[in-house]
């Protein structure tokens, strides 16, 4: 994997407190795979798929693979 982007992701202050503070996320990109097929979330250590993409066998099964919506 290689990181292609770090992500900040603003507070949704749901709580109306006012201290929340923004999030960075690192996302990367995985060896042989289109990063508009599949990325990852390197923090969380999950895989993002668009839906009806295919992946590669060996993250096919892998529990940690989530679909999303494209």
């Amino acid at each position: 994997m290689h990181k292609i982007a770090l992500i900040n992701v603003p507070p949704c202050n749901d709580t109306n407190l006012g201290t929340a503070s923004e999030t960075s996320i690192a996302i990367a990109r995985i060896d042989g795979v289109d990063v508009e097929t599949a990325f990852a979330v390197l923090q969380a250590g999950r895989v993002y798929v668009r839906r009806g993409a295919m992946l590669p066998a060996e993250l096919q099964n892998a529990p940690w693979v989530e679909r999303a919506e494209p």
